[in-house]
């Protein structure tokens, strides 16, 4: 239920947001058509990031990639299904369909895009205190959780924009999740090293697209 609060909270305002409109036109002109490499290319990176992070996570704590654990095969129906409804589903149509959209109106993508990535970041507080850590290992999963969610934020926007269907949005924000949870790792350092990674590919898309990132547009 939690997962779906955005969604929920924005179905409830929206006759005061979109007096003119209704719900149901609104939430299907955000399934527009897409071609297969709106979801190729982001996901061909996300695999290559979360590749090197399991890499670089097995390198610094000195343990072969022989002996690396998966979940269970039994679990990945299961995992997929749970992390398609809990997280993408629920959120995308609140924070990018909605919240994203009405920001680009008067920001850049770029800015946009950190605004909903602090909100949802900080959104997401009260999993950190069962993320299993305390002291200084919660204080850098919390560090780095905030600069993962801002940095898929962007991730987000670049590819969303593109398309302008919430089938991307859920499909990226989906890889997001459930990549983290394809390999048995119980470190911390696994998320320090994802949202580094993260952080380089958004970097590495402003400089390549000022133009789409850096410039305000009519929504």
């Amino acid at each position: 239920i939690c997962a779906w609060t955005s969604t929920f909270v924005f179905i409830f305002l929206f006759k005061k947001i979109y007096p003119k409109y209704s719900l149901l036109g609104y939430i299907k002109r955000q399934f527009t058509s897409v071609n297969i490499l709106n979801f190729a290319i982001p996901m061909i990176i996300q695999l290559l990031i979360i590749m090197l992070a399991i890499i670089f996570v097995l390198f610094i704590d000195g343990v072969s990639i022989k002996n690396i654990k998966f979940i269970d095969p039994s679990n990945i129906l299961p995992l997929f299904i749970s992390n398609i409804i809990y997280g993408p589903m629920g959120e995308e149509l609140g924070w990018r369909c909605y919240a994203l959209n009405q920001l680009q109106k008067k920001y850049c993508p770029l800015v946009a895009s950190l605004v909903i990535g602090a909100l949802w970041g900080l959104w997401h507080f009260p999993l950190w205190f069962i993320a299993g850590y305390s002291g200084y290992a919660i204080a850098v999963y919390i560090f780095f959780f905030m600069l993962g969610i801002i940095s898929l934020s962007v991730f987000l926007t670049y590819f969303y924009n593109q398309s302008k269907s919430i089938l991307v949005a859920i499909w990226i924000h989906f890889l997001f999740n459930y990549l983290l949870q394809i390999a048995i790792i119980d470190s911390y350092k696994l998320i320090i090293f994802t949202s580094t990674l993260y952080l380089i590919v958004i970097v590495l898309i402003i400089i390549f697209n000022k133009e789409k990132m850096l410039k305000v547009k009519n929504i």
